[in-house]
This record gives structure tokens, sequence and C-alpha cells, in this order.
């Protein structure tokens, strides 16, 4: 959102309008969008206040990186399910195949 302010162009008479406008927009961005795996909006971990009913609200960053971590755990654990297992013994034959990056570094 600075980005978004500091490269627009305000000229002319109606520069105020303008940068309300885009003032607006940013108000509105940071009051509605809402990540559902962190449950706070972004003015609440940024200000740890919020704006709409002007009261302080408490974030706690441990619980919000544990429910990260069991999201992570629980993503692998649904792709591992869909793995294959097998043992491999001495002396079976397997196919390594590299991608063209890692073709270019090998001799």
């Amino acid at each position: 959102m600075g980005d978004m302010l500091r490269t627009l162009t305000f000229s002319g008479v109606d520069w105020f309008e303008d940068m309300q406008r885009a003032l607006d927009a940013v108000v509105w961005s940071v009051r509605t969008i809402i990540n559902p795996n962190i449950k706070h909006l972004p003015c609440h971990l940024a200000f740890h206040h919020d704006m709409i009913f002007h009261r302080a609200v408490a974030v706690n960053w441990d619980n919000i990186h544990a429910e990260g971590q069991k999201l992570v755990a629980a993503s692998n654990n649904k792709e591992n399910q869909l793995r294959l297992t097998k043992e491999y013994s001495p002396g079976d034959q397997i196919l390594i195949t590299l991608d063209a990056d890692e073709r270019h570094s090998q001799p």
C-alpha cells in the first residue's frame, strides 16, 4: 500500500480528491482483508488497535505461529498420504532423472 501511494501522481486541481480516493482505498483494504488462518485484520497486527471500534486488540503471536505450524503439518500429512512407499534393496536398479538446472550443473 505504501508503494502504491508513493508511486501515484497527484496533480492538477483535483489532486486532493485523487489523494483522498487513494487513501480511501487503503483504509478499505486494511479494514476488510482478513487472512482466514490468522483471524486478525492487518491493522490489528500492525497497530494492536481496532480501527473501527477504537479499542485495543491483544494479538497472541505465539498462537498465530502455532496455528500456522499446525496447518503446515496437516498439509504435509495430506500430501504424504498420496506417496507410494518402496523398500529398496542393495543391487536394485533405479532411474535418476535430473531437472534442466541440475543437469546444467553436473559434469
